[in-house]
């Protein structure tokens, strides 16, 4: 968008780009983990649950000028956030298990964790990885060897990425057939996907657990505080500022001006 690209060619581009970095980084976290199948096939469940909870909830998604709502629920995001930051100071290298609440392991479970944070995320109107990294970090588990342990940050970060490239395939196919992607972009954004895909997934295996989920949470906090204050000032009346509709009258706020004015890409 900021390149001039309209929003669709924008977002069809983007789809691409994150197929190429998702399904990158996912290779390269699976091959350093050692367990790409079980990486797959836990977040293949993952997509499906949250597939079905999405939809289950889309009527309720926050409408675009219910801005009391949305400023809730992004508050929410941001306290959701801040209590992930804060659980990581329990982190032990030697025993992450301090900070699971439960150790679903069975495939119904994780489905079902699928569908309630692809259900609450679709409701809430946050970023999808707000609500299902921490659901996967502090609810489920694996059996390794006999023993039933929580997953590890690095595992749920692998799972998250598979779901993001399985979340982002078809979408940016269908722009692709639409004709709605910018092959020049795509094709040179290739390079940076590749270097940053095995850059990230090199350096996640590097990094200490706590700092992988204190930087989740940083970058939640940032996220749903970019929102806020997007959704405070957009609330903001501007009657001095003489604003005008396309049909000649006035806005009564930017809400109203941008809402209305919103296939006018100049204004």
């Amino acid at each position: 968008w900021m390149l001039g690209f309209s929003s669709e060619k924008a977002q069809g581009s983007a789809l691409n780009y994150s197929v190429y970095a998702s399904g990158i980084a996912f290779l390269v976290t699976g091959y350093f983990q050692k367990n790409g199948f079980f990486l797959a096939g836990r977040g293949a469940l993952i997509f499906i649950g949250a597939t079905f909870g999405a939809m289950a909830l889309a009527k309720f998604t926050p409408k675009p000028d219910d801005f009391n709502r949305k400023r809730l629920m992004q508050t929410m995001g941001l306290f959701i956030a801040i209590f992930v930051g804060r659980e990581a100071g329990h982190i032990d290298p030697l025993n992450e298990g301090q900070i699971h609440f439960a150790l679903l392991h069975e495939w119904w479970q994780i489905a079902l964790v699928g569908a309630a944070a692809g259900a609450l995320t679709q409701a809430m109107g946050l970023v999808s990885g707000v609500i299902l990294f921490p659901a996967l970090l502090m609810l489920t588990g694996i059996v390794v060897q006999g023993t039933l342990r929580g997953l590890n940050a690095y595992e749920t970060v692998g799972i998250c990425l598979f779901v993001v490239f399985l979340a982002s395939l078809l979408p940016a196919w269908g722009y692709r057939q639409k004709k709605l992607v910018d092959l020049d972009y795509v094709n040179f954004s290739f390079i940076g996907a590749l270097l940053g895909g095995v850059g990230g997934g090199i350096l996640l295996t590097n990094l200490q657990p706590r700092i992988i989920v204190v930087f989740f949470a940083i970058v939640c906090i940032l996220l749903s505080g970019r929102e806020l204050y997007r959704l405070f000032w957009h609330a903001l009346p501007i009657e001095e500022t003489g604003a005008e509709l396309q049909d000649g009258s006035k806005a009564d706020s930017i809400a109203e001006f941008l809402t209305k004015n919103e296939h006018d890409d100049k204004k």
